[in-house]
């Protein structure tokens, strides 16, 4: 817990008193943050906020906050309008005094090894403070006029500003688009060029609402289309592959086969709760909620194909929390709203009911509970089941934490989680939190599906940083392993160094931590060897540009033309070298004009190769068409492995004829073209792959959260798969044939068995094997995008080498892939049977071909793409943490302010290095503006939308945590969450925030609501105005909206606090 203490300082209440400010200038204002680091008050961060006089920041000191001590100093520059200017890049100050401009110039030119180290903003001539061009830094943007641009137009009748009539009629169902064009200037036309030339065009009509986005580079050019119902709400959106039809004069309706296959439908009740869904290529979801406006039912295609007539509940107690999950049978009209009249919940009973709970409002018949949650007491405990050995219990350490919450009221304090098997629910898993006095999780108990116990004690110093943390695991043999984690940290909280200790062993260094002046990693060192020590280097904009450590170098190419490669300013890589023992390799990259990856050109010692070069095209929404991929063949030699056309039934792939020869090597890693029928792939009723002949796949069963359960061959051989209900793996069993032997791996968090034996051990940076008893130690060494290149022993031998594809392909000469399963984005392998999939969490990627196999659980991120494909087709500079999210990372060029992000995580040092990249980052900006920046990959638009929705971000904040769940926090109301963030909630996602249950939400008053929508220029019209609000946005420009935010939300978040937390969690447990 951070204390932070404000004081405001002026020149004349400094004249006047004659109060002494030490190291602060008296000759200015300024604003001093004090966070205190001890409990004791001796040791504190200070941050110097100095006035220009006109109150606006004219410097910005954190003393003391750099790994020397030092100060860093950020100048802001104002034009005689008083517009920002001119915003610098952090410089380095002995001194948090005020210091002269010319100094600070010359330190952050000098910190940041450029010239031009800041950005400038260009504004036109009205009293509209427009900024019409952003120059973001770097000497080499400047040298050749790379800018983002941004322009305020009116719409036309047609060419690029003209746009299609859009209808969003009732009765639901009825919205069409038809044959006919806006009047000219009857709509803003909000445009941006990125520094690559791409077009960004968002149509806004005089409602607020945005009609249509459009991106433009040459002639080329996508269009998504979005229709509203008379009260505001979307109930329509069209994606280009619909778009196109509708410029071409079709009339689209949603029982249009085109629509069912691409386009997203919404149908919304009285109270506007979305009561229907249907996403691209899947049958409609229907929602059934209560008289408090509660989610309590759905039902997707696949529970309606049921003979049982299955729906998933969701029962909230008296204060709105969830509690009780699961499936049920249900004969109720979603459209006849049948629980509009009626309060659904549980209450909690000593014993009996369903795991302690009364359900009150509704009746479940054939109920099969998924999750139960306790909150507020322990008195669950010893009872429905529970084992009494969930109760707390004395830490190992002293230094793990001791209880201080007793009746943690409020908090989450226990909960069951059933197994989900191919045979259904089979037995639970049961665990106990216990906090301090602070709210912090100190202690977590519970059973696991081996028939034993993990328990986890964790302490934390005064700025709740994690300092140690002992994990007990237990599992089918009563044998019991200890693991102990100790971290350190520099004054400024970054990490310093991971220790790791298994039972009575040594104590191992997982990584030892240095930064450079401006908190980037510079140096990460395990196992104290030098062998294993890496070093990075960061661009002006802290985009990484190397890797080097003896095992495995890697070097980054963006601006520069490497090779011959062609070079890119928007943040795409435009060349990449990596280096294993003394064979220097090479891509370099070619992109369309979308930033979708078209050829990857493979050089050795930086010469021309054919032996592992691609090649891809896409359709409209980003499916891949072709791909070409050459490399190691049977006879030793190189050539064509891959020449592979696909065809589709919409998005989903529907058959592929591969026209090259297949390797048949052991190890070989290539698209298997093991069928020729008109169809090939199958998919279930919501989006997920049944078939795939290809592979000799006959059969894929799914549970309620769409992840496998069994796969099932041709020829007899099957995997099947045992998940929790919230979507962790427990165990997965492969048979062979024609003999019929079953070998199971299992998954007790970071414990890893295969075949009833103790396998692995995952720890930070690497894994542990057995020697007999001896525990061994591996490491990886990774790259920019934390693939696993490298695994090395503690002493620095070479035990795996992987080379990848762009597309996380392994190349031929890749080394010892039994080694460990875990490579391409540190995710799983499963090359069991011939898959070929890697596991990401919330679906699996099946990389030979370049595309997941289910559909994207957050598609509605994202209308403009195809559900399926992964990273939006740049996987040079995105990855995905989990199937649902393709971040771009500082390192590939994101932009300035994800840099500032992953910095902040890497500086703060509560993460690793790949955790850094989605650890707390902030997507409530970039979910808001649509994952513009994520289709182009490019910094100018990420810079775009992260700025132009930073209004959002102060109010609502997505990232994931460091298990990579969702982490959802709203500051302030539903009421004003939904007004400022109306894009990401009219586009499909407004049954969030109608699903949140009311008690958990710190409430504003109906005023700051108004005060809050007035300074964003939106006129309020509460929970009906989401598209209207988020358009408005939209329209004005960050650096003044800020301001008046600012002010707005002063009282506001002082009065918010966290608030469905557990929401997003329970999502994915639910399975949406």
């Amino acid at each position: 817990m951070n204390m932070n203490i404000h004081y405001r300082l002026s020149y004349l209440l400094l004249t006047l008193l004659s109060v002494s400010i030490h190291a602060q200038d008296a000759n200015w204002s300024y604003v001093k943050t004090r966070t205190m680091t001890n409990a004791v008050g001796t040791a504190y961060l200070d941050r110097i906020s100095y006035d220009n006089g006109l109150g606006q920041v004219y410097q910005d000191v954190q003393a003391g906050i750099t790994p020397s001590h030092k100060n860093l100093v950020t100048l802001h520059e104002y034009d005689a309008f008083r517009r920002p200017e001119y915003v610098w890049l952090p410089g380095i100050s002995e001194s948090a005094s005020c210091q002269t401009v010319s100094v600070l110039k010359t330190s952050s030119r000098s910190v940041n090894a450029d010239n031009d180290p800041y950005t400038r903003h260009t504004y036109e001539p009205s009293p509209l403070d427009f900024a019409t061009k952003e120059e973001l830094p770097g000497t080499a943007w400047r040298q050749q006029s790379k800018s983002v641009r941004h322009y305020l137009n009116s719409n036309q009748t047609s060419g690029d500003y003209g746009v299609k009539h859009t209808l969003g009629l009732v009765p639901p169902g009825s919205a069409c688009f038809v044959n006919a064009t806006y009047n000219a200037n009857a709509m803003l036309v909000n445009e941006m060029v990125d520094e690559d030339g791409l077009r960004h065009l968002s149509f806004v009509n005089k409602d607020g609402q945005i009609i249509a986005e459009r991106r433009i580079k040459g002639t080329e050019r996508l269009t998504t289309n979005y229709a509203y119902d008379h009260a505001g709400n979307l109930v329509m959106v069209l994606p280009p592959a619909l778009s196109d039809m509708v410029e071409g004069n079709y009339y689209l309706a949603p029982s249009d086969e085109e629509v069912k296959q691409y386009g997203y439908e919404y149908r919304y009740d009285g109270l506007h709760h979305c009561i229907y869904k249907r996403l691209p290529g899947c049958e409609p979801v229907y929602y059934i909620y209560d008289k408090a406006g509660r989610l309590i039912l759905s039902q997707d295609g696949v529970q309606r194909s049921n003979s049982s007539n299955l729906w998933s509940f969701s029962i909230p107690d008296a204060f709105g929390r969830t509690v009780l999950t699961g499936e049920c049978s249900y004969s109720g009209n979603y459209s006849t709203e049948p629980l509009f009249n009626t309060v659904v919940k549980a209450t909690r009973t000593t014993t009996g009911g369903t795991y302690g709970y009364t359900v009150s409002g509704i009746q479940l018949s054939n109920a099969v509970v998924h999750t139960v949650s306790y909150y507020d007491d322990y008195s669950f405990i010893g009872t429905n089941n529970i084992p009494s050995a969930l109760s707390y219990a004395t830490p190992p350490d002293n230094d793990c934490g001791t209880q201080g919450l007793a009746s943690p009221k409020g908090l989450l304090t226990g909960s069951v989680t059933a197994r989900l098997t191919p045979a259904g629910v089979v037995g639970y898993n049961y665990s106990a939190l216990y906090y301090d006095d602070r709210g912090r999780v100190i202690q977590t108990r519970s059973t696991n599906h081996l028939g034993g116990y993990d328990c986890v004690y964790t302490g934390y110093d005064f700025t709740d940083h994690v300092v140690k943390e002992c994990h007990t695991h237990q599992g089918n043999n009563n044998t019991v392993t200890t693991e102990t984690v100790t971290s350190t940290y520099d004054h400024a909280g970054r990490l310093l160094t991971k220790t790791h200790r298994l039972n009575n062993g040594s104590v191992i260094t997982l990584q030892a931590n240095q930064y450079d002046e401006l908190g980037r990693l510079e140096h990460c060192t395990r196992n104290g060897s030098n062998t294993l020590k890496t070093d990075y280097t960061y661009n002006v904009r802290s985009w990484m540009t190397s890797i080097d450590s003896p095992l495995f170098k890697e070097y980054l190419y963006y601006h520069t033309s490497h090779n011959g490669s062609t070079a890119q300013y928007g943040g795409n890589i435009s060349a990449m070298d990596w280096q294993t023992g003394s064979l220097l390799r090479g891509y370099t990259f070619q992109y369309d004009s979308f930033s979708r990856l078209t050829q990857a050109s493979y050089k050795e010692g930086g010469n021309a190769s054919t032996k592992y070069g691609t090649a891809y095209s896409y359709d409209r929404m980003g499916n891949m068409l072709t791909m070409e991929r050459s490399g190691r063949q049977d006879n030793g030699n190189y050539g064509l492995i891959d020449d592979v056309t696909f065809t589709y039934d919409g998005n989903q792939i529907d058959k592929a004829d591969d026209d090259s020869t297949d390797p048949t090597y052991a190890g070989a890693f290539h698209f298997r073209d093991g069928a020729d029928e008109d169809t090939e792939y199958e998919y279930d009723e919501n989006g997920n792959m049944t078939k795939d002949l290809n592979k000799n796949i006959s059969s894929i069963q799914y549970n309620s959260l769409n992840l496998p359960t069994s796969i099932t061959y041709s020829d007899g051989r099957s995997a099947a798969y045992i998940y929790g209900a919230g979507g962790k793996k427990l165990r997965v069993s492969y048979k062979t044939s024609p003999v019929s032997t079953e070998v199971p791996t299992d998954y007790c968090g970071n414990v890893i068995y295969e075949n009833n034996v103790l396998k692995q051990i995952l720890v930070d940076g690497g894994y542990v094997t057995f020697s007999g008893s001896t525990p061994v130690y591996h490491f990886y060494l990774k790259d920019h995008l934390g693939n696993n290149r490298i695994v090395a022993s503690a002493s620095g031998t070479a035990e795996q080498v992987n080379h990848y594809y762009p597309f996380g392909g392994l190349m031929g000469e890749s080394t010892n892939g039994d080694t460990q399963r875990f490579k391409y984005n540190g995710k799983e392998l499963d090359r069991m049977h011939g898959l070929d999939w890697y596991d990401y969490g919330a679906r699996h990627y099946d990389a030979a071909r370049g595309s997941f196999t289910s559909i994207d659980p957050l598609a509605e991120k994202d209308y403009n793409i195809s559900p399926y494909t992964y990273c939006t087709n740049n996987p040079i500079n995105a990855f995905d943490p989990d199937g649902r999210n393709p971040f771009i990372g500082f390192v590939v060029g994101a932009g300035v302010d994800y840099a500032a992000q992953v910095i902040g995580n890497i500086a703060s040092g509560n993460t690793s290095f790949t955790e850094a990249f989605t650890h707390d980052i902030d997507m409530g900006s970039i979910a808001a503006s649509g994952m513009v920046g994520a289709v182009s990959g490019g910094a100018s638009s990420l810079k775009t939308i992260t700025t132009t929705a930073k209004t959002f971000s102060t109010m609502i904040k997505v990232g994931t945590d460091k298990k990579g769940n969702l982490d959802v926090h709203v500051r302030g109301g539903k009421e004003l969450v939904t007004n400022a963030t109306g894009n990401l909630v009219g586009k499909g996602a407004n049954r969030m925030l109608n699903k949140i249950p009311s008690p958990k939400i710190s409430y504003v008053t109906k005023n700051q609501v108004k005060a809050q929508l007035r300074a964003e220029g939106v006129k309020n019209g509460g929970i009906n105005s989401k598209a209207r609000s988020v358009a408005a946005q939209k329209n004005l420009r960050a650096d003044k909206v800020n301001k008046q935010v600012e002010a707005s939300l002063k009282k506001t978040n002082e009065l918010t606090s966290k608030s469905f937390e557990n929401y997003i969690v329970k999502e994915k447990d639910n399975g949406n």
